[in-house]
């Protein structure tokens, strides 16, 4: 837990807000904008904003990028959520570099994580797995740079 927090401590001071996902009352997933503080002497994160979530396992995404989707920077932390009276503490149990976060190697893992991800999941949905029609793609390209669309 220690290096876990150290990580939190280190990437949520980055960001002004992230996006909490968890249950909703209903037992159906929730995603809300929030805006957590950090409690180092507590290693936990506070959470003042009111959303429709209950208690229980969650995460946290803090991502940000500018207006062309570069200079990404992302986490997820995910975690137990508990309500203390009208404020929210979210217990941090893992931490998941996203991109810009770790160097080269958290790209590398992206993407040999993400290739394992997805053959596990074509595999236990009984799946192949598809293949891109390049000549689509290559219209749509051709549509996106026409000066009809600009």
């Amino acid at each position: 837990m220690r290096s876990t927090w150290r990580e939190v401590r280190r990437e949520a001071a980055r960001f002004d807000s992230g996006v909490l996902s968890g249950l909703g009352p209903a037992g159906t997933p929730v995603s809300v904008r929030c805006s957590p503080r950090l409690d180092s002497e507590r290693r936990v994160l506070l959470i003042d904003d009111p959303f429709p979530v209950v208690p229980g396992a969650a995460s946290i995404l803090f991502h940000r990028h500018d207006q062309q989707l570069w200079s990404l920077r992302s986490c997820l932390i995910s975690g137990l959520l508990i309500a203390k009276g009208e404020q929210w503490i979210f217990r941090p149990r893992r931490f998941t570099p996203g991109m810009g976060v770790g160097g080269l190697g958290s790209y590398v893992r992206l993407l040999v994580n993400g290739r394992k991800a997805t053959n596990r999941y074509l595999a236990a949905a009984g799946l192949p797995r598809p293949r891109a029609v390049w000549e689509d793609v290559e219209e749509l390209l051709r549509l996106a740079a026409s000066p009809e669309l600009r």
